[in-house]
């Protein structure tokens, strides 16, 4: 039944539009702050804003893995050794992802509080 080595492997997950969204929003923060003496010279108040919107991309980007590798690992359909091992390798991503998370979320508070 399970003899096939493809049907081991599950299928990719698919990825929501709002984690794209995320991805791109991310990288348009990341590039205005690279340039940010080219495209803000007379804004100093535009660093703080970018890496406000740099992560809460970063925040809600991780919620979304974190709920991509959930959906993944539930929909597979394999034997139950490959399904316990799919397990045990993305448990420790879901907890870096909220871990991640909750690291950005103190540090957007601590930039919010200290950019007043």
């Amino acid at each position: 039944m399970y003899s096939s080595p493809k049907f081991l492997w599950p299928g990719w997950p698919v990825a929501p539009l709002r984690l794209w969204l995320m991805v791109g929003l991310g990288a348009f923060a990341v590039a205005n702050l690279i340039f940010l003496g080219e495209i803000w010279p007379n804004t100093p108040v535009a660093e703080s804003v970018m890496l406000l919107v740099l992560l809460g991309t970063v925040i809600d980007a991780c919620v979304q893995l974190v709920w991509v590798l959930h959906g993944w690992v539930s929909n597979y359909a394999g034997p139950t050794w490959a399904r316990l091992l799919l397990h045990l390798v993305t448990i420790p991503m879901i907890a870096g992802c909220v871990g991640l998370a909750l690291l950005f979320c103190v540090a957007l508070v601590i930039i919010g509080l200290t950019s007043l």
